[in-house]
């Protein structure tokens, strides 16, 4: 008894973890609530959008978004979408300066800080 209320003291004070219990099943849940930076950023003449778990992905064509920055947590999905402006079209995204995905549109799920970018270039 008296090392499981410290294993739960123990947890509870690691970082933004919260122990969940049931007192009825004495069942211990740890759930972690860390938020982690997300940057979406274009890199020429583009624009971007983005959806939160299978939301409808809508651009702002009056004031086209050129960057994003979210705190997301680790459980949920976001898909980000890019399109060119007049002129100009989609060619790669980069995550974390490293080439990432040739499709305009990525859904993606991240635990730590992590910066994407969008590339751009002239028709």
């Amino acid at each position: 008894m008296v090392l499981s209320i410290l294993f739960v003291f123990i947890l509870a004070s690691c970082g933004n973890k919260k122990v969940v219990g049931d007192k009825n099943s004495g069942e211990v849940t740890v759930v972690d609530e860390s938020l982690y930076p997300l940057y979406i950023k274009t890199e020429g003449m583009g624009q971007l959008a983005y959806a939160k778990d299978g939301g409808e992905i809508v651009f702002d064509e009056e004031h086209p978004t050129t960057s994003i920055t979210l705190n997301i947590s680790g459980e949920n999905e976001y898909t980000i979408s890019a399109k060119g402006r007049e002129g100009y079209h989609f060619t790669k995204w980069t995550k974390d300066n490293i080439d990432y995905s040739f499709d305009n549109e990525i859904t993606v799920q991240i635990n730590k800080k992590t910066e994407f970018t969008a590339y751009f270039e002239e028709d």
